[in-house]
């Protein structure tokens, strides 16, 4: 399987009700923050682990060559619990061995020749 919809988009709402919650909350005190955590090594990915050919994939697309340890995703929580994000609101953690940051070829080879819009909002219009 592959990134679904469902997924995407419960992915960007919490990134969205993060910031929208960290606006409301900030003038009492509240910081409101979320981690977006890459593969972990965890009971959820042990099917993909245990599937070479699944495993390889992934792998060889995460610059850092390797599934993120629970204890990588939890420095992160130590962090945004501290006083040192005392004036951290509404961000979002990358915590993902370098995914969200590799070069994306692929997807700029399929847009050549296509024509496309994004607002300031970021909504997609055009045609492609």
């Amino acid at each position: 399987g592959g990134v679904t919809i469902d997924y995407a988009a419960s992915k960007g709402g919490i990134g969205q009700l993060t910031k929208a919650l960290a606006n409301e909350w900030a003038a009492h005190g509240v910081n409101v923050n979320a981690i977006a955590p890459g593969y972990t090594d965890t009971n959820n990915t042990q099917a993909l682990r245990d599937d070479p050919e699944r495993s390889k994939a992934l792998l060889d697309r995460i610059p850092a060559g390797r599934f993120a340890d629970p204890s990588e995703i939890a420095g992160a929580a130590v962090f945004l619990s501290s006083d040192a994000a005392s004036y951290c609101h509404g961000s979002v953690v990358t915590v993902d061995g370098g995914w969200l940051a590799r070069e994306r070829n692929d997807m700029t080879n399929s847009l050549t020749g296509k024509t496309a819009l994004v607002t300031a909002a970021g909504n997609g219009i055009g045609r492609a």
